[in-house]
């Protein structure tokens, strides 16, 4: 009987029960590992798990598993895109409907908000009395949000800090009826390996810094023609999912924002640095010239002409001695 405790008479003996184990359970726990991983796309490799003796190996093994685990990713990925579609559908219905509350009287529904908080909106009577004074009041009450944002000049951005908003006031209704598109991104569901992502930015800075120091020696003469160079270094970087702003020069973008704007500044800052050293070649030829008086020319005399009758007049008194 299980359950009971029996004491154990002496002279008796506590006989084990003897588990028979197959040592072959190990492999086929392993088995049905590997054949969970093949079919999911996560192997070992996606993991941090790599038996490659190079990095080049590693690179190969880890695109090798990517390409099994697309199939799956785009179906997370594109789940995860319907979840949020539904979760903004489902959030603009239950928010913009507020919940009706009836009170005795005004005095009420101020105590009601001071003790919840919430703002007490379309506050209307619903029964009066043979005089005319109301003897019940209503009020609508929209959710009010608890969320890590501020408001700073009507845009509402991150904080560290939670505030609570009230819809209607804070959040207009208008706001709810969200319109745009939701992307996931699959690599971004990855754990990235530091090792291989250190090697393909090394990579991509060698592919690139040829065209970067070609960008940035044309940008200060010729405009068209670093941006005819930019054009193929973005879609090198929008390709490896890095941001153009982070690798090319920020003249580079500017001038391809707005090209003719770009020229313009460039020509005027051309201007002024030639009309800089104009200015700074007139104050040093003024200050190296000579000024004499009128009708007096500036003589130069040779250094083999300048006389000293000191020395002359030694020389002599060694010649004679």
């Amino acid at each position: 009987m299980t359950g009971k405790i029996q004491q154990k008479v002496p002279g008796t003996t506590i006989d084990q029960t003897d588990i028979k184990y197959d040592q072959r359970g190990w492999e086929a726990v392993k088995q049905i590992q590997e054949n969970i991983d093949e079919i999911t796309g996560i192997t070992p490799t996606l993991q941090g798990e790599t038996t490659a003796k190079t990095l080049g190996q590693s690179l190969q093994d880890k695109e090798g598993a990517l390409k099994k685990l697309s199939i799956p990713l785009k179906n997370i990925a594109q789940m995860l895109e319907d979840e949020a579609f539904i979760s903004l559908s489902w959030m603009k219905q239950i928010y913009s409907i507020p919940e009706i509350k009836k009170f005795a009287n005004e005095e009420e529904i101020q105590a009601y908000v001071d003790e919840t908080g919430r703002l007490a909106q379309n506050v209307l009577p619903t029964k009066q009395d043979e005089i005319g004074n109301p003897m019940e009041v209503s009020a609508d009450f929209y959710p009010q949000l608890e969320m890590a944002l501020e408001d700073r000049e009507g845009v509402l951005v991150e904080s560290k800090e939670n505030r609570f908003f009230n819809v209607g006031t804070d959040i207009p209704l208008s706001a709810l009826d969200w319109d745009g598109m939701i992307e996931v991104k699959m690599d971004s569901m990855l754990s990235p390996t530091p090792e291989l992502e250190r090697q393909r930015k090394l990579e991509l800075f060698n592919l690139l810094q040829p065209v970067i120091a070609q960008i940035a020696m044309a940008i200060k003469t010729d405009v068209d023609v670093a941006i005819a160079l930019g054009k193929p270094a973005i879609q090198i970087l929008e390709i490896q999912n890095e941001k153009p702003k982070l690798w090319l020069p920020d003249e580079l973008i500017l001038a391809m924002e707005n090209p003719e704007k770009y020229k313009m500044e460039l020509q005027q800052k051309m201007i002024m640095e030639q009309q800089q050293q104009m200015n700074m070649q007139s104050k040093a030829d003024s200050s190296q010239s000579i000024f004499l008086p009128a009708g007096e020319a500036k003589k130069v005399v040779g250094e083999g002409q300048i006389t000293n009758p000191v020395k002359d007049s030694m020389n002599e008194m060694l010649k004679v001695r």
